[in-house]
C-alpha cells in the first residue's frame, strides 16, 4: 500500500515539478450523495510525451453550498529535483530544459500574479547529484538558489527552527519558501546537512562564501529522528500566514531511504513510518485551529499514489510518474501540468520524480 494510502484524512498528491494550483480556502461543505459536484479533468495523450509548451488547462472544483462570499485564493508554486542545476543540464529531452534563471524567472512572474497570497514549495533534492558548478562549492550555491526566491520576512537561522503551532497567532510567518528533504539532502551525512541549513563553513575546499549562512528557507520533516538526542531531526512542520490564512507545511520523506543512500550517511539517523508521523503533525496543527494543510513529501518514482475509496476521503487524485490521472474520488481540484489541487484539510505537494 502506497503512503497516501495509508494517511488518516485525504490528501491530494500532486506532481510537485513546476505546478501552479489556485487553493480556494473557504467553508467548503461536503459533497452529499444526492447532488456530487462535477469534476472534469485534463489527461495528456499518450503518445505526446514531454509536450512544449506544457499543459495549461485549469479544472477548479467547490461545493455548491459554499457560495463565493469569504473565498480566499492561495497560489501554490512547487518544484523539486533541482540538483543543483544552475546552469541548463545536458539531458537528452523533447522540450528545452531550463536551469536557476529560467525557473527562478518563471517562479517570480507566476508571484506576482498573486501578491501575498502565494507559497513556493520545494519537494526536496534541491541538491546531490549536482553538476560540478555547485557540487564543488559543497552544494552552497543550490541553497543560495533557494534563498534568492525567499522574501523579506524569510531569515537566517530559521531553517531548522521548530516552533510551536499554538504560536501562529502571537507570531505569524509571512515567509514565502517552504522546502522538506529528499534522498539525495542525505548524501554527505546529517552533519553537513545541518551545516548547509544552519550555515558555517565547510572543512575543505572552496565555498561559496565565508562565512557561509546558510538557508534563509524554512525545511520540514516529520518523519526522521537523530538517534542521539531522540528528536526531529527538523521540525515537523511550519505555519505559513498566506493571504491571512494560516497554512500548516508538513514535511516527510520516505522511511525507505536508507536503502538509497549511503549507509554511514544515516546511520545516526532513524526513519519513521510517513503516514503516522504526518497524521501526528496534522493533528496537532488542526487542534490549534490550522485545517488548510500541505504535506510536501519525497514520494519518488516506482509506484502510484492510490485514491481513498469513497467514503473515507473527500478529496482525491492519483499521481504516477509522467502520468496524469483523473481525480476519483468527490471534490477534487486538477490544475497545470501535472495531478494536484486543493481543498480545505490536508493537500499534498508530493514528489513523484525522485532520480535515485
Amino acid at each position: 500500500m502506497s503512503v497516501a494510502g495509508r494517511w488518516r484524512k485525504s490528501i491530494l498528491a500532486p506532481a510537485a515539478l513546476s505546478l501552479v494550483a489556485a487553493v480556494a480556502i473557504a467553508q467548503c461543505a461536503e459533497p452529499t450523495e444526492a447532488s456530487p459536484p462535477t469534476t472534469a479533468s485534463s489527461t495528456s495523450a499518450p503518445a505526446a510525451a514531454n509536450p512544449w509548451p506544457p499543459p495549461q488547462d485549469t479544472v477548479r472544483w467547490s461545493a455548491p453550498a459554499a457560495g463565493t462570499q469569504g473565498l480566499v485564493h492561495l497560489q501554490l508554486l512547487g518544484f523539486n529535483d533541482f540538483h543543483g542545476n544552475l546552469h541548463s543540464p545536458n539531458v537528452s529531452a523533447a522540450r528545452p530544459v531550463g536551469g536557476a534563471a529560467a525557473l527562478a524567472g518563471t517562479v517570480k512572474a507566476l508571484e506576482r500574479r498573486a501578491p501575498g497570497r502565494t507559497l513556493i514549495v520545494h519537494a526536496g533534492d534541491l541538491l546531490g547529484a549536482s553538476p560540478p558548478i555547485t557540487s564543488m562549492l559543497h552544494n552552497e550555491p543550490a541553497i543560495e538558489f533557494l534563498n534568492l526566491l525567499a522574501n523579506r520576512y524569510c531569515h537566517y537561522g530559521d531553517a531548522m527552527r521548530f516552533v510551536s503551532a499554538s504560536d501562529w497567532r502571537r507570531h505569524p510567518n509571512h515567509c514565502n519558501v517552504v522546502g522538506t528533504l529528499g534522498n539525495h539532502e542525505f548524501d554527505a551525512g546529517a552533519a553537513e546537512l545541518r551545516r548547509l541549513l544552519a550555515g558555517g563553513d565547510a572543512d575543505d575546499g572552496p565555498s561559496l562564501a565565508r562565512p557561509y549562512r546558510g538557508s534563509r528557507v524554512p525545511y520540514v520533516c516529520a518523519n526522521v529522528i537523530d538517534r542521539h538526542t531522540g528528536k526531529l531531526l527538523l521540525p515537523a512542520y511550519i505555519v505559513a500566514d498566506v493571504g491571512g490564512i494560516p497554512v500548516g507545511v508538513i514535511g516527510a520523506v520516505l522511511r525507505n531511504t536508507p536503502s538509497i543512500v549511503p549507509a554511514w550517511s544515516v546511520a545516526d539517523l532513524e526513519f519513521l513510518d510517513e503516514a503516522q508521523s504526518i497524521n501526528r503533525a496534522a493533528a496537532e496543527l488542526e487542534r490549534q485551529g490550522i485545517h488548510t494543510l500541505i504535506v510536501l513529501i519525497h514520494q519518488g518514482r516506482g509506484g502510484e499514489v492510490r485514491p481513498y475509496r469513497a467514503g473515507v476521503g473527500r478529496c482525491v487524485a492519483r499521481a504516477a510518474r509522467r502520468r496524469r490521472r483523473t481525480p476519483t474520488d468527490r471534490g477534487c481540484t486538477e490544475a497545470g501540468s501535472r495531478p494536484h489541487g486543493a481543498r480545505r484539510r490536508p493537500v499534498a505537494a508530493a514528489d513523484d520524480a525522485q532520480r535515485e
